[in-house]
């Protein structure tokens, strides 16, 4: 499922997916060329780089399960995980 009739993103469109170098770099790829680089000297940064190549994915769920959540969810229902949902969108857009 993905969203309809939204912007396009301003970000470099997913996926993205990470590949260490022999020099010990790691890179964030997408189909477009390097997102972003570390020097991968422990396994935390190659698991932040896994976080981060994710990111369009995350984006896109969250954006999907808004719309899902639009159409089914009472009006006058308050649930945190939404609003934590929303937060996020907004924060990976530059609306927050």
């Amino acid at each position: 499922m993905t969203t309809e009739n939204k912007s396009p993103p301003q970000h470099t469109p997913g996926p993205w997916h990470t590949e260490k170098s022999s020099a010990e770099w790691i890179y964030i790829l997408s189909t477009h060329g390097i997102v972003g680089s570390a020097w991968a000297t422990d396994e935390t940064y190659e698991v932040n780089a896994r976080i981060i190549a994710a990111a369009p994915d995350l984006l896109n769920a969250l954006e999907c399960l808004e719309i899902f959540m639009l159409d089914t969810m009472p009006e006058d229902a308050s649930l945190d995980v939404w609003t934590q949902a929303r937060e996020a969108i907004a924060k990976a857009i530059g609306e927050a």
